[in-house]
């Protein structure tokens, strides 16, 4: 039976708020990118839910639903990954209930939080750090950087904030779900607030979107055929 491989990520992120879900209408790098002849624009996210969404283009990606079946298929999820009342997190995604529908349906190989481990840390990827070790949680997988640790044939349901102005000092962190993956040699992402596929450093330098990356999230390993 796999195993999850996280404790208490439930309170890791309990003073984080995922509310950025916005609808805009160090392994070795050796699997061939992934090529598709001209990418569509995937179906947007409903109000809170860019975590299902961003599970639902990954399935849509490793062809395990048909692009036309990603807004039920996400909107079937949301339903499972809703954070507890209980955790007064609202209408949002439980990281820890992502995977567990990924690993509970067999939709990949491997799913396991994975966050930067670097000496000088920007202050989005403080904010999954930080909260880290405040709640004593030492259990997660950690690499240099997205670009050095994401393999070529994995994906990555990626943490970043959505507001470059946002506040680092404030108790609530507003956080958004992308999915992340290698295509041509290149990172892109797939925005469940956008539903194209573009360039991520398109992401960080303002070109598409103007995001802040945590450097952290989910990394989903697929299965092989």
């Amino acid at each position: 039976m796999k195993k999850i491989k996280l404790l208490s990520i439930i309170s890791f992120i309990a003073i984080a708020l995922f509310s950025g879900c916005k609808n805009d209408s160090d392994s070795e790098n050796t699997a061939d990118p992934k090529t598709t002849p001209e990418p569509e624009t995937y179906v947007l996210q409903s109000e809170n839910s860019c975590g299902a969404y961003s599970l639902a283009y990954y399935l849509a990606e490793t062809g395990q639903i048909s692009v036309s079946n990603i807004e039920t298929k996400a909107e079937e999820i949301y339903q499972k990954v809703k954070f507890d009342e209980s955790a007064g997190m609202g209408e949002y995604s439980d990281p820890v209930k992502i995977v567990e529908e990924i690993l509970k349906n067999d939709y990949a190989k491997e799913a396991e939080m994975k966050m930067t481990a670097s000496s000088n840390p920007t202050p989005a990827e403080s904010v999954l750090t930080k909260l880290a070790s405040n709640f004593g949680i030492t259990d997660y997988k950690t690499f240099t950087s997205v670009e050095a640790g994401l393999d070529k044939n994995q994906y990555l349901i990626e943490i970043v904030v959505p507001n470059p102005d946002q506040d680092f000092t404030s108790h609530r962190i507003y956080l958004h779900y992308i999915l992340t993956y290698w295509k041509d040699g290149k990172l892109v992402t797939r925005d469940p607030g956008r539903g194209d596929e573009v360039l991520r450093s398109s992401l960080e330098d303002g070109t598409n979107e103007s995001y802040l990356f945590c450097n952290g999230g989910i990394v989903i390993t697929p299965k092989t055929n």
